[in-house]
């Protein structure tokens, strides 16, 4: 994805977030004046890299977060997991955007020999607005970003089990089901969150 793509994204989001229903305006308003600070109250590594990407890009701050934060709003994708005759795991994962040289979570990833890790949409009436609406005025800043919990999970765990506790536990901005599977037969997690 390029840049006149992000632009164009960032646009029919903000078109698609009033076709949804009017009443959202408030949430468009708070993409235009909320989201470039957000930046500083995210964990330090994410708002520090959404920050080096609006300048390296030269596109504005609300439309980097905004894009990074897209799932909380607009619930996508979705994932199956196989397995073969010989017992080997398949995962596959149908995204429905282009990915982004700027885009800072994960919706799917592997740690090689232990786990690998997938997203899926769960709907829901208002997906994410009202955990990110929380997040944004300081009403539960407790929740996580899904996709950066999976990256956090790809950079820290260690065991299948520690990441299915921890999806488990996590609190979450939105709603989602998390595939988890290990290189081994028969050892497959889905974990429906929200």
């Amino acid at each position: 994805m390029n840049v006149i793509q992000l632009s164009d994204l960032v646009a029919y989001l903000k078109t698609f977030i009033i076709e949804i229903s009017p009443e959202f305006q408030l949430l468009n308003n708070l993409i235009d004046t909320k989201l470039p600070t957000m930046v500083d109250i995210l964990p330090a590594q994410y708002g520090d890299e959404m920050k080096g990407s609006s300048q390296a890009f030269g596109l504005p701050l609300d439309e980097i977060v905004l894009y990074n934060i897209f799932y909380e709003i607009s619930s996508l994708g979705t994932s199956v997991v196989g397995q073969d005759q010989y017992g080997n795991i398949l995962h596959g994962q149908n995204l429905d955007f282009g990915g982004a040289m700027d885009y800072i979570g994960s919706l799917t990833g592997i740690k090689p020999g232990i786990f690998n890790i997938s997203i899926n949409e769960r709907n829901s009436l208002k997906c994410g607005y009202i955990g990110l609406i929380e997040w944004i005025f300081n009403i539960n800043r407790n929740q996580s970003f899904i996709t950066f919990v999976i990256r956090d999970m790809l950079t820290k765990s260690d065991s299948y089990d520690e990441t299915v506790k921890y999806l488990a536990d996590v609190s979450l901005l939105a709603p989602c089901y998390y595939i988890i599977a290990v290189p081994k037969a028969g050892q497959v997690r889905a974990c429906t969150r929200f």
